[in-house]
């Protein structure tokens, strides 16, 4: 008799989930917006700007998240939270949170796409919110030097 196999939820499915989970309804990202899984189990999340004139198309490219993210720059950016996000504060949390989130190899390209493509607030924030989403789906490993209950 055959075992039954439990198979594990990998890139969209996990990322799927994940945004399931959110409590946030409306917070949710859209499925042209969510982590993809790229080798080794690593995860990119697409920047979507949207087209500035009418009739123009939409620059999109895929970044590669972080493996480690730490806990400052979202603490920071929920400090931030109360003001604006165009503030000198929120743009400040922002960056600190995009910084921390888009992988450092990607992180010059990442800067260069969304000056030239003339990124907006809400279309970082949106990128943000994909990423951090994506990356709270991601199985994490013991903390180190965690007791081992001995």
């Amino acid at each position: 008799m055959a075992t039954p196999r439990t198979t594990r939820a990998t890139g969209d499915t996990r990322s799927a989930r994940a945004q399931m989970k959110t409590a946030d309804q409306t917070a949710r990202v859209g499925k042209d917006a969510r982590a993809k899984a790229v080798k080794e189990g690593r995860l990119t999340v697409p920047l979507v700007v949207k087209a500035k004139e009418e009739g123009g198309e939409d620059a999109s490219m895929d970044f590669l998240l972080a493996e480690n993210v730490g806990i400052m720059p979202l603490m920071e950016w929920a400090a931030a939270s109360d003001r604006d996000v165009q503030s000198a504060d929120g743009l400040k949390a922002v960056y600190y949170v995009l910084q921390d989130v888009v992988d450092e190899g990607d992180w010059p390209e990442f800067r260069k796409f969304s000056r030239e493509a003339k990124a907006e607030a809400g279309e970082l924030l949106d990128f943000a919110n994909a990423a951090l989403e994506a990356l709270a789906g991601r199985p994490t490993k013991d903390a180190s030097g965690s007791s081992d209950g001995s």
